[in-house]
């Protein structure tokens, strides 16, 4: 018979074991959740629509995890086989999904129903994500409810609640930092996803060993005043609901305000949810040496305390973010050489103040539930269903509707407006006249902050005149007219197209579409991905011997600014042969089996989430597969990556020339889908028309079939050096599965370490 110390020993060592697994477990399912959402970007189009769907779905079938296995577990040792069981079974279920998603998406991107509806068009893919998703995040769901149950053969499952979820909050944290910074740029996609399996694998079998151990001892109660803390359960169960809206409201809206802070680059958006993440692992954390200062019979006030404080704490840290954006507040004060540790400390010091307190709540209120020690699954799967269920809302409702309606800023202060209300209602129902002056004391407090809430987050050089200005679920917008009558087009920090009005801007736009148009043998049907200013797709409108040209731009703010540009776009869009379509381009390609004589792919930024995936090695050959015979593709290069980018190109196409665009530092790329050399290759100089000829005059200077005739001499000289560049360079290629250029700033490559675009001037 083993002493009551040996056995305490025991327990506090199967606890911390257990705490280290679900720690792990946590960190596995966030790189799932990172690595599907790259991949449902090939499927549903748009790297911001993918995100917002696939985090949607992931909560959403947390909820009903948390819900069915809460009720199913009901005794200690078998809650932790049952854990080992749903751990064991998230990764074949996560292997299974990831194969199907790896090696089906290009047929489920072509088979998506397309809708014009944009409700019905989120809707189906929705439930396509739950469809391929659901099964391993349902299991998930299922492990805190469990896990906590389990505990019970080793202590009071009041006592280790919230550091379970904790830990896990704390795990998920470092798995979104691992994936952003490590996992994906040393092992690629395919092994990323394997590592969290691996990780699910280890944990459940652990856990089921774990399990043959037999408990030591019985638990003591909690006297009867801790285990009755609740004696109202739909009050916790509307603060569970509330505290959910509230907190991943928060999220999307401080993801979108940090855009601005951090850039636009898949490092910062890691950094950013890892800042997020981790303030609530922390909050949760502190709970218990919180709770030992407070009576537990008060444990609702210090509830409706910390949601109070932190919703309005947002009043002032939302307009301190915004004056940061501008130049001024916290800016001045953080004097750090190294950009991006400057930026990542500011953004955290502005989202950690309100986070953490808010992050209190729910914590709280599993730590205090009624009869949690006599049937902790149920309870704590009740509390985390409805906490998740209020999660996907308040993730949907400011993706979708308060952030296209209302703007960021107005939706910080609908969900603060909510989560304050609620507060207010509660106690007016269950305190006394001295905390219902407080609370009055706190709407009044809401609005002043509100009324002196900043409206938008339109930001102006000083040589900028706003000409419009949006915001919907890509960010927000704006197109400015510069003092030397120049237009440019912005979303969020980054500049999109340099100016419209410059020289440079029309020559390399128009460039892309006059050689192609007279390289290709044949050039009826043209594809342009990425419209932009329209300049490319409008000069095509000069040939007359094509007959379709397909124009997709993935901003609905470009595609309805379109005609602000139609002095330098040759007014394309009245000319019959042309269609303009709002979405994703590369989705676009991969979800039509039909094939174009010319392919242009008009981004700049092969190292930005979204445009990235148009510079990889599937793209081109998707590109290539698309093309009809004697087909050309054309594509911007630029970065101090060109090297990487000729090379994997080199492997897809057989020739491919390189035309000076803005400048030495980036080239019209046109590839060729058949081998072509000096000889074999011909300017088609018939398709020539006064009209182009006349514009090449005006805009270069040179008599147009000269021009051309030395582009082309000069781009064969060239050829010899491009080849030697592209045989010398070593490593990896930039592919689907390891795309190394998007991640490339988490390694500190010094010339392109910036957060925001190479157009954008500080």
């Amino acid at each position: 018979m083993t002493s009551r110390s040996e056995s305490g020993l025991a327990a506090k060592k199967s606890l911390l074991i257990l705490k280290l697994l679900f720690f792990l477990s946590g960190a596995a399912g966030l790189i799932y959740e990172v690595v599907w959402t790259r991949l449902f970007s090939d499927i549903l189009g748009s790297t911001v629509i993918a995100m917002t769907v696939t985090f949607s779905v992931f909560l959403l079938a947390l909820a009903v995890g948390a819900w069915v296995f809460g009720r199913l577990q009901k005794t200690c040792l078998p809650a932790l086989r049952l854990y080992g069981k749903l751990e064991i079974g998230i990764a074949l279920s996560g292997l299974l999904t990831s194969s199907v998603l790896w090696t089906g998406r290009s047929w489920l991107a072509v088979n998506l129903p397309n809708t014009e509806s944009f409700l019905l068009s989120i809707l189906i893919k929705l439930l396509l994500t739950a469809l391929l998703i659901g099964l391993p995040t349902l299991l998930m769901g299922g492990t805190l409810p469990v896990i906590v149950g389990a505990a019970k053969s080793w202590t009071s499952p009041r006592s280790v609640v919230t550091q379970f979820y904790g830990w896990n909050t704390v795990g998920a944290a470092l798995g979104t930092l691992a994936a952003g910074f490590v996992l994906i740029w040393q092992l690629g996609l395919i092994l990323t996803l394997t590592t969290a399996i691996l990780i699910n694998l280890t944990v459940g079998i652990v856990s089921l060993l774990l399990s043959n151990q037999s408990a030591s001892g019985s638990v003591d109660e909690l006297p009867a005043r801790s285990a009755e803390l609740t004696r109202r359960e739909p009050v916790w169960i509307a603060l569970a609901f509330v505290s959910g809206f509230g907190v991943l409201g928060y999220e999307i809206l401080w993801a979108r305000l940090a855009r601005f802070l951090l850039g636009d680059r898949t490092i910062a958006i890691a950094s950013l949810l890892f800042i997020f993440i981790v303030c609530l692992g922390l909050a949760s954390l502190a709970v218990p040496r919180l709770t030992r200062y407070f009576d537990s019979n008060k444990a609702l006030g210090l509830i409706l305390f910390s949601l109070v404080v932190g919703s309005l704490l947002h009043l002032l840290f939302v307009p301190l973010a915004r004056a940061t954006i501008g130049g001024g507040g916290l800016t001045p004060l953080l004097p750090i050489p190294n950009e991006f540790l400057r930026r990542t400390l500011t953004t955290g010091l502005l989202i950690t103040p309100s986070i953490l307190v808010l992050g209190l709540v729910f914590p709280l209120l599993t730590r205090s539930a009624k009869r949690l020690n006599e049937n902790p699954g149920r309870i704590i799967g009740e509390l985390y269903f409805v906490n998740t269920a209020g999660s996907f809302l308040g993730a949907v409702s400011a993706s979708y509707f308060l952030s296209r309606h209302l703007g960021t800023l107005g939706g910080f202060l609908v969900i603060t407006g909510f989560l304050l209300a609620s507060a207010i209602i509660i106690i007016f129902l269950r305190s006394g006249r001295r905390v219902r002056t407080l609370a009055l004391l706190a709407v009044l407090l809401f609005l002043a902050g509100a009324y002196r809430f900043p409206r938008d987050l339109v930001e102006l050089r000083p040589d900028e005149r706003l000409l419009a200005s949006n915001e919907d679920e890509y960010g927000v917008q704006v197109l400015t007219q510069t003092s030397q009558n120049r237009i440019r087009v912005r979303n969020n920090r980054l500049q999109l197209v340099y100016d419209l009005g410059h020289p440079q801007t029309t020559q390399a736009q128009q460039m892309s579409a006059h050689l192609t148009s007279l390289l290709a043998q044949t050039c009826d049907e043209v594809l342009n991905v990425g419209t932009g200013y329209g300049i490319t797709a409008g000069t095509f409108t000069l040939y007359e011997d094509i007959r379709s040209i397909r124009s997709i731009e993935i901003l609905p703010f470009l595609v309805r600014n379109q005609p602000r540009f139609a002095e330098h776009n040759f007014d394309y869009l009245n000319d019959p042969r042309v269609s303009l379509i709002q979405g994703d381009g590369r989705n676009e390609l991969a979800a039509t089996p039909k094939s174009y004589d010319i392919i242009s792919v008009n981004v700049l930024d092969p190292y930005l989430p979204g445009s990235s995936a148009l510079y990889t090695v599937d793209f081109w050959k998707m590109a290539r597969d698309h093309l009809k015979k004697g087909g050309v593709f054309t594509q911007l290069f630029w970065g101090e990556d060109l090297d990487l980018l000729v090379r994997g190109l080199r492997t897809v196409f057989p020739t491919a020339l390189y035309f000076p665009a803005y400048g030495n530092t980036s080239f019209n790329v046109v590839a060729f889908a058949e081998p072509v050399t000096s000889s074999t290759l011909n300017l088609k100089l018939e398709r020539l028309t006064p009209e182009i000829e006349k514009e090449i005059l005006e805009m270069t200077g040179s008599e147009a079939a000269y021009l051309f005739r030395s582009l082309l001499e000069q781009a064969w000289k060239n050829h010899p050096a491009f080849e030697r560049l592209a045989a010398r360079t070593k490593g990896r290629l930039h592919t689907d599965t390891h795309p190394i250029l998007e991640y490339r700033w988490a390694h500190g490559v010094q010339q392109v370490s910036n957060l925001d675009s190479p157009l954008v001037e500080q």
